[in-house]
């Protein structure tokens, strides 16, 4: 059986934003179009984030964020 290799990784920034942009990111992995997220972990939906990644199997990074005043 040939192994299937991928060439392009894409990975979906954001993820933890809002409800709206998590759903989006996992319609869009589900349909082989995202590989991989990176989480917003100050986000206001983080923890579902993280949830839906688990249950749907999403690879995730975290994101760093650097803000001087």
């Amino acid at each position: 059986m040939a192994v299937r290799r991928r060439l392009l990784q894409i990975t979906a920034d954001d993820y933890g934003y809002s409800s709206e942009r998590n759903r989006g990111i996992v319609e869009c992995h589900q349909r082989g179009g995202v590989t991989q997220t990176s989480l917003m972990v100050t986000g206001v939906a983080a923890q579902e984030a993280a949830a839906l990644a688990q249950t749907n199997g999403i690879t995730t990074g975290i994101s760093r964020y650097i803000c001087i005043a």
